[in-house]
């Protein structure tokens, strides 16, 4: 096989989102997206000290990147469309 960069990107971007379909018609919502507990806690050490990742701005981010509705947790009609995935 002869792969661009583009096309492996494509083909993880298009594996990331069928599993998000499955995991939505399986039940999970967009509340569900979340980091164990242990990670949303300050740890004691002095490089990372009272340091919590800030989930929300993060999943901002990261469903503007993948393009999901961040309400609902589903893939836009663009995103669907650009990974040639029909529902």
């Amino acid at each position: 096989m002869d792969l661009s960069i583009e096309d492996i990107l494509k083909i993880g971007s298009r594996a990331v989102t069928l599993k998000r379909l499955f995991n939505l018609r399986a039940g999970l919502k967009s509340e569900d997206d979340t980091l164990p507990m242990p990670l949303l806690q300050p740890l004691p050490d002095e490089a990372t000290e009272d340091f919590v990742p800030d989930i929300d701005l993060q999943l901002i981010d990261y469903y503007a990147y993948r393009k999901w509705d961040r309400t609902t947790g589903w893939p836009t009609d663009e995103a669907l469309h650009e990974l040639d995935i029909d529902l």
